[in-house]
């Protein structure tokens, strides 16, 4: 296609002719051209029907047909066409690794040189005219939380998922998937130790013993010094330590743990993990293992002494449930013979009456025992579930703890209303005998008068 063809002159002219190439999102400039090279620039643009221009070093515009070798080097610039979805169209492989420096917000990378389309869990590099699209993927923990830095400028990605690739088996065949794997490499490189050093850039795991790897550059770049194997490999381990947020930061130090282990001192990174990241992988793995079942250890315990506590609660609810049915019990034995005395004999209806107050206000004390006693484990049950219980779900929370105290308080809660509503019904029925029916004492008295 055109826009290949002009991408490959474009970046052939920044290798052999030593060109200089700036591409922003919407413009390309190439400075540093000789005549015919301008030329040759200017005629693919203008057959594409793109915007364009030559400039001399002084900055005065020429036209393409009338460059004088006098006023060499020139510099051309032109438009690139924009696409309404949002994608970040990228013409030369140059701008392209410009780009995956400068982390474009695009999730959507149209890049003209790319054969087949490179999905990652945060970005999609794909050709011009392809039809995909970009599914990210869930949010990650930020490697620049988990590796330490002193140094203004961050090395440490700040999200990982645009570098890490979906398809295991994607091959990088062509120049463009290659430019992004070399980047890859330093992104994935610099998400796994402990720390970066500011003034080498060395990659530092605290061990023990304390390791040192050095990221020397090489001609060939840092996808071919690692090897697609081993690549692959630093992928697995990348996606491994982070494809759970909440997880990242154990795996993060185990993995860094078991690559300090495999041998200390200061040595080369792509040498190192050519040569110890499956091993250290598998170690990861395993004490990652461990520490699960030690952690499942420790749910089972926190879960026996929340089914203890909960056993605990309700039985002092059940308990509190018995002492009220008891008290209405005597409350209302001793209702009813009170009520005997002042039908059957001369008893002061005002001692009865301050009798009965003191029945019911025991009464009441013992439902506002218990009463307070399940309020106080409500708040409890809320302020401590976040601290204690968070591996619990609200759902699991609900069924294991709320239910069963929500059934013992219920029972109580019925238990109270009856027995308050009988002592009410007991001091009314005691009005009214007081009221209305006279005792035999005052009856007898009466008759005696009137003879």
């Amino acid at each position: 296609m055109s826009q290949i063809r002009l991408a490959e002159l474009v970046d052939g002219l920044s290798a052999t002719d030593g060109a200089f190439i700036v591409e922003s999102a919407e413009r390309v400039t190439v400075s540093n051209l000789s005549v015919e090279a301008a030329q040759s620039v200017l005629r693919h643009v203008e057959a594409m029907g793109w915007p364009r221009a030559a400039f001399d070093t002084e900055g005065t515009p020429w036209d393409v047909d009338n460059l004088s070798e006098a006023f060499a080097p020139f510099r051309v610039t032109f438009d690139k066409p924009q696409r309404a979805d949002g994608s970040l169209i990228i013409l030369t492989n140059s701008g392209f690794a410009t780009f995956l420096r400068s982390s474009h917000p695009a999730n959507n990378w149209r890049v003209a040189r790319i054969g087949v389309t490179l999905h990652t869990r945060g970005r999609t590099f794909m050709s011009w005219d392809a039809q995909d699209t970009c599914t990210v993927g869930a949010v990650t923990k930020s490697p620049r939380a988990l590796v330490r830095e002193t140094a203004a400028q961050r090395q440490a990605p700040e999200d990982i998922r645009p570098w890490i690739v979906v398809d295991e088996t994607y091959a990088f065949n062509d120049a463009a998937s290659r430019t992004w794997a070399d980047a890859c490499v330093i992104a994935n490189l610099n998400a796994v130790p402990d720390e970066i050093e500011s003034n080498t850039g060395n990659l530092k795991f605290k061990g023990p013993p304390r390791l040192s790897l050095s990221c020397n550059d090489a001609a060939d770049g840092p996808f071919a010094q690692l090897g697609l194997e081993a690549f692959r490999k630093l992928q697995q381990v990348v996606n491994w330590i982070y494809e759970n947020e909440r997880e990242a930061e154990v795996r993060h130090l185990l993995f860094s743990a078991e690559i300090a282990r495999s041998g200390g001192g200061i040595d080369d990174a792509f040498v190192r993990l050519k040569r110890d990241c499956s091993a250290a992988f598998d170690g990861a793995k395993i004490a990652y293992q461990m520490s699960i079942s030690d952690l499942g250890k420790d749910t089972l315990k926190a879960l026996s002494d929340l089914k203890k506590s909960v056993t605990e609660d309700t039985s002092k609810i059940a308990d509190a449930t018995r002492q009220t049915v008891t008290a209405v019990a005597s409350a209302l034995a001793v209702g009813f013979g009170l009520l005997a005395a002042r039908v059957a004999s001369a008893a002061s209806p005002w001692l009865v009456f301050g009798v009965m107050i003191i029945v019911a206000l025991y009464v009441g004390a013992i439902v506002y025992s218990g009463y307070s006693f399940i309020l106080l484990q409500r708040k409890l049950r809320v302020d401590w579930q976040p601290r204690l219980y968070r591996f619990l779900s609200d759902e699991d929370f609900m069924r294991m703890v709320k239910t069963p105290s929500a059934d013992a308080e219920t029972v109580f809660f019925w238990t109270a209303k009856i027995g308050i509503a009988a002592i009410i019904l007991l001091l009314i029925a005691f009005g009214c005998v007081a009221a209305f029916v006279e005792s035999p004492a005052i009856k007898t008295s009466t008759a005696t008068e009137t003879k």
